[in-house]
């Protein structure tokens, strides 16, 4: 006897046997309902306890990992730097953000990599290297924000050529290179060399900032004149032979004239740089004055000369860049003229009974130098008259002695002076 179903099939509605899994009418497949069952109670709680156990173990791994990187994230952030540069450097740190230059005094906004000094054989010079802080977006001056923030810092000069570079200690000297943060004396001989100036800055947070700048000395060349082969003994003579030397020389070389021990009458011109040196076995003496008549060029020098004037006309005139060295003056309506826009520096040089000692005019001096150091002003009607534009920079008067003058200073420009070390009786 056969067993009757009541299940039919979904396809064709025939009548299906029981536990039937296809259609024996139409041969369609019958999908068999399967009922859900939970797992037991027991086998629920060890997959919880799996599945609590899992995420734990993750937990333990995220913390561990967590404690082992953020130690070494913060500390790689709070470790100290190093920053280096050359000629220039941006520093961006805990102690704030600023754009460091080393430039020259003549160029003191543009960044220099290199920087190159001119000299003459066995002559020894000193120039300033200043370094210069500016906010890195705004180009605003934060040299005084940087040196509140500055621990300490130190240059060391590299010789990398010859022996003709030295650095002297570096110092805060804004008055010197006006907008500067610090600036570096740096001593040059009379010969050809290469060197690296290197700045080491440690900030108080710990940070190092390294920048350097290439130095170079050049000698320039020279045309040299002795008055033991050339006829000087007279004023005519001397013209004559400057007058050959002019013609003679290239346009960058400069004249040396060796001057014999006599009296010269009459004013000498020059129109073309040069170096005069006066005799070391007597007075060479010049009553009418000399007129330097060059503004652009290299550095030049006079020597042991002697300026004397039965009082009037000017003992000597300039308009280019000029070194006195042992000279006297006296006697003259005006000893010494700076005009144009040459820098004077005098030393060890003597102005005595002058109506007025040294009188500066003019505009600026383009390498804004002016420098009379250990230089006496000994009864003058007026030690120093300052009638031209003037500068930033304080006029140098260290070591110079002020003695019996009419008027020791006159200076209606109001020119900052430097006056610490200098003497007044």
């Amino acid at each position: 006897m056969s067993s009757r179903s009541s299940k039919t099939c979904p396809h064709c509605g025939a009548p299906l046997p029981d536990k039937a899994s296809f259609c024996p009418h139409c041969a369609q497949k019958i999908l068999l309902p399967q009922s859900l069952s939970m797992p037991p109670l027991g086998r629920r709680k060890h997959w919880r306890r799996r599945v609590l156990a899992l995420a734990s173990l993750f937990a333990l791994f995220l913390c561990t990992g967590l404690s082992v990187a953020l130690p070494r994230i913060f500390s790689a952030r709070s470790r100290p730097r190093t920053y280096e540069g050359q000629g220039e450097v941006s520093y961006s740190g805990a102690d704030g953000a600023f754009h460091l230059a080393l430039g020259t005094i003549d160029t003191p906004d543009q960044p220099t990599a290199e920087q190159t000094f001119y000299t003459m054989p066995g002559y020894e010079g000193t120039a300033q290297v200043p370094l210069f802080v500016h906010h890195p977006e705004t180009g605003e001056n934060s040299s005084g924000f940087f040196l509140h923030k500055l621990k300490s810092f130190s240059v060391e000069l590299l010789q990398e050529e010859g022996n003709s570079l030295s650095s002297e200690e570096s110092y805060n000297a804004a008055d010197i290179v006006p907008g500067s943060a610090l600036v570096c004396n740096v001593r040059f001989k009379g010969q050809a060399g290469r060197g690296k100036l290197l700045w080491n800055l440690e900030m108080d947070s710990g940070d190092t900032i390294r920048i350097s700048q290439d130095l170079a000395v050049e000698i320039l060349p020279t045309r040299s004149y002795h008055w033991q082969d050339y006829p000087m003994e007279t004023m005519e003579q001397l013209q004559s032979v400057v007058t050959q030397a002019q013609k003679e020389s290239a346009p960058e070389e400069v004249i040396q004239l060796h001057l014999p021990p006599v009296t010269y009458t009459g004013t000498l011109k020059l129109s073309h740089p040069a170096c005069l040196y006066g005799s070391q076995e007597g007075e060479t003496v010049f009553q009418g004055g000399i007129q330097l008549l060059w503004e652009e060029g290299p550095d030049c020098y006079l020597r042991d000369l002697i300026f004397r004037s039965s009082g009037n006309g000017t003992g000597l005139s300039s308009r280019g860049h000029l070194h006195l060295n042992r000279c006297t003056f006296s006697g003259f309506d005006t000893g010494l003229l700076g005009e144009g826009t040459g820098t004077l520096y005098t030393s060890d040089c003597v102005f005595t009974q002058n109506h007025v000692a040294i009188h500066l005019t003019g505009s600026p001096p383009k390498r804004r130098i002016l420098s009379f150091y250990q230089t006496q002003f000994l009864q003058n009607s007026t030690g120093l008259l300052l009638e031209q534009e003037p500068m930033e920079v304080p006029l140098n008067l260290s070591g110079s002695v002020f003695r019996g003058n009419g008027q020791d200073i006159e200076n209606p420009v109001n020119q900052s002076l430097e006056l610490s070390n200098a003497r007044f009786f």
